[in-house]
């Protein structure tokens, strides 16, 4: 019944969208480090991530000295086929080319991601040293 799906607001005639919404997936939305994460001091304070599919993508803050810190967030989602929790995989690399990148690799149960993480300091192209602990976000 399209004839209905108008309707008359203060700024005039608005038409209500028939196209097919799509649903939420398990990682889309805002995610905030685990004050309880052993890693909590690490790189990644907020992240925002969207999923399509297998693919994920996203945006993150850290806090540098004084500073936020902008960060990439690109990766993948693995449904386990046995029941189990699903496989995330997350690379974490600095926005303006800074020397920090982490490659995450966790869990998902259904309000927190939990897994574990290999800080990468980067200096030019060689790697000066690594990092690794565990990591954990939860939805705020």
């Amino acid at each position: 019944m399209r004839a209905f799906c108008y309707a008359v607001l203060l700024a005039g005639l608005v038409a209500c969208d028939d196209a097919p919404q799509a649903l939420p997936q398990p990682l889309d939305g805002k995610w905030a480090v685990d004050s309880t994460s052993p890693a909590s001091t690490g790189l990644l304070r907020t992240m925002t991530l969207v999923q399509h599919g297998s693919t994920v993508s996203g945006s993150g803050t850290g806090m540098g000295v004084d500073v936020p810190i902008p960060f990439d967030i690109t990766g993948s989602y693995h449904p386990d086929p046995m029941d189990g929790p699903a496989l995330v995989e997350l690379r974490i690399q600095r926005v303006d080319g800074g020397r920090v990148t982490a490659d995450f690799q966790g869990t998902l149960a259904p309000d927190r991601l939990t897994g574990s993480v290999v800080y990468r300091y980067y200096y030019g192209v060689s790697s000066v040293d690594s990092v690794t602990g565990t990591l954990s976000f939860k939805r705020p």
